[in-house]
């Protein structure tokens, strides 16, 4: 009834209204949508600063595993890739640097982020967290294993980096990225086994996906499993008793840097 087509000569309530009130509520109606346009928007403003402010724990979770299973230290369970023999692992230790947050929002740098990774513990496993991520980074983890030209080449102590600790080399000023020492037996022998794999063109930058806890969680991080089988058994597969040391030859080091 109230919007009826005036050519059936029906005058609706609007019609009948005083110009001055028409003009009034029409006013009135217009200011109370642009005040709901303007709440509206800084009810999303507040939103996108909280979330923006959002900050979460970030975990990387290393397990050391000899192909699919479990590394145990100091047991001769592990047989020669390419050759006769098993071997055990007595040290297992590499660096990882560099970590940083990546998401297409942009990123976050972890500062001093040089880290040892180790597996002498009961569980053979390597935790390291970061605190106070921008939530909105926290798609894609990246790092380095080994350390950066610069550490590399410098005296500095940083984070886990120590010029008189043991993955420094004697003889150079510089560190051993991956260090890997055991013994193969075969039969009633055993032969020492010693992998030290350093020098800069064997960093590797690594790259992997972030599992988060569901929304609003605190918490994200990703597990991976570290499989020392896999510096034998790559793109070159390696005879441990002809090639039982790798320290000085940058051909042999790159050949475990690569697989």
């Amino acid at each position: 009834l109230f919007f009826l087509p005036k050519r059936i000569g029906i005058l609706s309530p609007i019609h009948l209204l005083p110009t001055r009130l028409w003009n009034l509520l029409v006013t009135t109606a217009r200011k109370i949508f642009v005040g709901l346009i303007i709440a509206g928007a800084a009810v999303a403003a507040v939103v996108g600063m909280n979330y923006l402010r959002a900050s979460v724990t970030v975990t990387l979770r290393l397990q050391a595993v000899v192909r699919d299973q479990p590394l145990h230290h100091n047991q001769f369970l592990y047989p020669n890739p390419c050759g006769q023999g098993q071997y055990r692992v007595r040290d297992f230790l590499f660096f990882l640097s560099n970590r940083k947050l990546v998401s297409d929002e942009g990123f976050y740098a972890e500062p001093e982020s040089y880290h040892l990774a180790r597996f002498d513990n009961e569980e053979g496993v390597y935790l390291v967290s970061l605190e106070g991520v921008p939530k909105q980074v926290c798609q894609r983890l990246e790092f380095t294993l080994g350390l950066d030209d610069q550490v590399n080449g410098s005296l500095v102590s940083v984070g886990d980096v120590d010029p008189n600790g043991r993955m420094a080399w004697n003889w150079e000023t510089c560190y051993k990225f991956v260090l890997l020492e055991s013994t193969l037996q075969i039969d009633e022998r055993q032969v020492p086994l010693v992998y030290h794999v350093g020098f800069n063109e064997n960093a590797r930058s690594m790259s992997f996906s972030i599992a988060g806890e569901g929304v609003g969680a605190s918490a994200c991080g990703t597990w991976l499993d570290v499989d020392v089988a896999k510096l034998f058994t790559g793109a070159t597969v390696i005879d441990l008793a002809a090639l039982s040391t790798v320290k000085f030859d940058r051909d042999d080091a790159q050949a475990l840097a690569d697989n």
